[in-house]
């Protein structure tokens, strides 16, 4: 099974920065545009990873995306997962949504009126609830805790630290697609605050990264490389850059070699030696290994 940054990977916020800056930046080459909110700044006050993280404290610290085809999930499978480091761990702390009118699509903390809980919450545009899965979230304050939300099939799990929540399934999801809204990714709180700190963002479309206990990542993400070897005769080498200025040059043989002059792209190989090689690599500033 596929981990770190790979195919599946739609969003990915480290989180990184200087200390009050208000930049957030894709760090996959999905290459989204994130907006900050309010007074949401990166904070090198604590971080899980890289030495800062995204201060999402009070009510109106959010941060957005504009609506892509990458938040409509359909009936497939999907991962969200990132890190929180909890301020307050009471009432409604949402960590990632969208809405659109009467429709909302949520994870977050909530209390039902006696529990604190963790729950998952779909309800389509017609106002009918059509997902909700809760279970007591044992989330620590000023603790980092790594959380997932993964859809695979017609299962939904929810799980703290690698380790699944036991749900209470108020409503199944069942074949149901997810709602396709015409709005903006929220992370963090708008009327709500999340009131706390959010580091290593990934969303992965298309995959169920876990449906078993598992570790949680001990880096940030990053590139992952494959290779798979064949028997067969010559390489052709390509790369697809970000840059303007990309070079192609002949390789001794019949390979050939496309660069980007950056440095900064996403690159494939196939190489000739003895055999048939199949690599790809994605390069970027760390490296995490897969799981």
């Amino acid at each position: 099974m596929s981990h770190g940054l790979d195919a599946f990977v739609v969003l990915n916020l480290h989180c990184d920065g200087t200390n009050g800056s208000t930049s957030f930046p894709d760090g996959w080459i999905s290459n989204k545009t994130v907006t900050a909110n309010g007074a949401a700044i990166v904070t090198t006050a604590v971080s899980k990873f890289g030495g800062a993280s995204a201060n999402l404290n009070l009510a109106g610290d959010y941060l957005t995306v504009p609506d892509s085809d990458d938040w409509n999930f359909g009936t497939g499978d999907f991962t969200i997962d990132f890190n929180v480091y909890q301020g307050t761990i009471t009432g409604n702390r949402p960590f990632i949504w969208q809405e659109s009118g009467l429709g909302i699509w949520i994870l977050r903390l909530i209390n039902d009126g006696a529990t604190e809980l963790i729950q998952f919450l779909y309800v389509d545009t017609g106002g009918v609830n059509r997902a909700d899965y809760r279970a007591v979230h044992n989330i620590s304050l000023s603790t980092w805790t790594h959380i997932a939300l993964v859809r695979s099939g017609t299962s939904i799990f929810i799980f703290k630290d690698g380790v699944p929540y036991s749900l209470t399934v108020a409503q199944a999801i069942g074949s149901t697609a997810m709602p396709d809204f015409a709005s903006v990714l929220n992370i963090g709180g708008q009327a709500f605050a999340m009131s706390g700190r959010m580091d290593e963002l990934r969303i992965s479309k298309g995959i169920a990264r876990w449906t078993t206990t598992f570790t949680p990542p001990t880096e940030a993400y990053d590139a992952i490389e494959a290779a798979v070897g064949a028997a067969a005769g010559t390489g052709v080498a390509a790369g697809i850059g970000a840059g303007t200025a990309e070079s192609v040059a002949a390789a001794s043989g019949a390979g050939a070699v496309a660069a980007d002059s950056t440095g900064s792209g996403l690159s494939s190989a196939v190489g000739d030696a003895g055999g048939f090689g199949l690599a790809f690599r994605f390069p970027h500033v760390r490296r995490r290994d897969p799981e």
